[in-house]
């Protein structure tokens, strides 16, 4: 796990949350700090301890600016989180969808706990500022 991945789930913990992986998510993605995440989907209708939906993510990363492409080249095509981090482009920042999990990878790296693991990918969007 990366520091700044592990540095916000700690945050999360230490504020009493739990199923907060799109608050990490969101948090990498937009380089914000683990609260600041948190405040902004909760405006989006998140609530703490739940887990966080699609559309209230893609909503807070477009009022932040961000845009959200589903991928369909190369990535698209890997199975496994494990497997996905060998054929990251250093440039781009992907959201990522596993079964029932959400995860971040940023200029080549995997932010999430799941790096090594053999969780199957659902979705791969790239985030881009508009």
């Amino acid at each position: 796990m990366s520091e700044l991945s592990e540095a916000l789930w700690k945050a999360g913990d230490d504020a009493g949350d739990s199923r907060h992986c799109g608050v990490v998510t969101v948090a990498v993605l937009a380089e914000l700090d683990y609260s600041t995440s948190a405040k902004l989907l909760e405006r989006h209708g998140r609530k703490k301890r739940q887990g966080t939906t699609f559309s209230i993510m893609e909503n807070a990363l477009a009022e932040l600016g961000f845009s959200c492409v589903e991928e369909r080249g190369h990535i698209s095509k890997v199975k496994t989180v494990k497997r996905l981090a060998t054929v990251l482009p250093c440039l781009n920042s992907y959201w990522i969808s596993t079964s029932g999990h959400w995860l971040a990878a940023k200029k080549g790296i995997i932010h999430d706990w799941s790096e090594n693991r053999a969780l199957r990918i659902r979705n791969v969007w790239r985030v881009e500022r508009r």
